[in-house]
């Protein structure tokens, strides 16, 4: 029987795109990225599969620059002045439970900042992104 506190216990089942699957697709575009500068958007990019490939190739990609942003040093902030409670769900979770997100995308001209993050539900931030 499953109970519902075993329900809330969070699945370890976080997926991250693989590096091998980043080097296939973009070995098409590569002659894209001379004397570009990209911008790489990632929880953090100590474990950003995205961020290596564009580090680990950088001067082979011919890149001009490459910047990340991340929340990872304000989600403990956002999560405290939350009380844990998901704003979509309205349910608490651990911290551990929670991702960041933009409040206004970063695609639409939000900013990286804390008064535009959020720590929403692993489940309700899948639900966000797919929108």
């Amino acid at each position: 029987m499953i109970t519902y506190t075993r329900l809330k216990t969070p699945k370890k089942d976080e997926f991250y795109t693989q590096l091998g699957d980043i080097e296939n697709e973009l070995r098409h575009y590569r002659h894209h990225f001379k004397d570009k500068v990209v911008y790489c958007n990632c929880d953090d990019p100590r474990i950003s599969n995205f961020f290596h490939y564009f580090s680990y190739n950088f001067e082979d990609l011919g890149l001009k620059k490459l910047i990340t942003t991340c929340y990872q040093n304000q989600k403990r902030e956002i999560y405290e002045a939350q009380q844990g409670i998901c704003p979509a769900c309205k349910e608490h979770f651990d911290i551990a439970q929670m991702e960041a997100d933009h409040i206004t995308p970063w695609h639409k001209g939000g900013k990286t900042e804390l008064n535009n993050g959020q720590m929403l539900c692993k489940e309700c931030n899948r639900k966000n992104h797919s929108k």
